[in-house]
Formats: C-alpha cells, sequence, structure tokens
C-alpha cells in the first residue's frame, strides 16, 4: 500500500514529502535545527557516559558539518570563510568524540546557534524580497 521503499511507514513517506516541498533556506535551517539538536544529545550522552550514543551523535554532527562543506560552490569569498569555519566545528566534534569530552560542544554550540539565527533571518529576508 506505501511501497517498499518506506517499509510501509506513512510517517517516512509524509516526511520526505513535506522536505521535498521546503526551499532551500527552509532546509537549511531544518539542518541546523538537527545539528543543534545533535549537539544537545551527544552532550547529555557525554555526561552520561552513554559512549555509544555519544559516538552516533557526534558521527552524525561529523557528517553534517562534511555535507555543508561539501555543498559550498566554489570562487566566492564567503565560500571559502564558511569552508574554514565548517571545518572547524567538524574538528571540534572530532575532539568531542576522540576525547569524550563535552567542553568541545560547549564551545562550538554558540556559533551554531547563531548560524540557525543568520540563517533565519537571511531566509525571511528572502522572502520579503521575492514578495
Amino acid at each position: 500500500m506505501y511501497g517498499n521503499a518506506y517499509g510501509g511507514n506513512p510517517y517516512a513517506q509524509n516526511k520526505d514529502q513535506m522536505l521535498m516541498t521546503l526551499t532551500q533556506g527552509e532546509l537549511l535551517i531544518k539542518l541546523f535545527d538537527e545539528t543543534v539538536l545533535c549537539m544537545n544529545l551527544a552532550a547529555k550522552a557525554l555526561d552520561d557516559k552513554d559512549n555509544d550514543m555519544s559516538h552516533n551523535m557526534l558521527i552524525k554532527l561529523q557528517n553534517i558539518f562534511l555535507y555543508l562543506t561539501n555543498t559550498l560552490e566554489d570562487g566566492f569569498e564567503i565560500s571559502t570563510d564558511l569552508k574554514r569555519l565548517y571545518e572547524f566545528l567538524g574538528e571540534q566534534v572530532l575532539q568531542a568524540n576522540v576525547r569524550k569530552d563535552r567542553k568541545f560542544l560547549d564551545e562550538i554550540l554558540p556559533i551554531v546557534q547563531d548560524m540557525r539565527e543568520t540563517w533565519r533571518q537571511a531566509d525571511k529576508l528572502s522572502r520579503t524580497r521575492v514578495s
């Protein structure tokens, strides 16, 4: 009934359909929302000494920052600056995972939250200019 791609899960199908209708700005904001959530879950798991959960969340974070780096368009100064920033964030996440220390996450969480808000404002501004 729902097809094999979703294993009979209508919620997964609905989520995929919702994601396909989002603008690039909305997708970026959702990605940063997920990043903040994963950072908080990883920090809690590190506090709780839950190595499996912290490792999984930190690997997910590394993958997000790698994805953000790989989607940058070369040739723009902002792309170079963002690449350095995303690489720095990924390195901090790696250190948190290797050292099992949340201080590396605590140092970058405000940066990620600021970036999320910046992208939110940019998306809002772009919508008012299009209207």
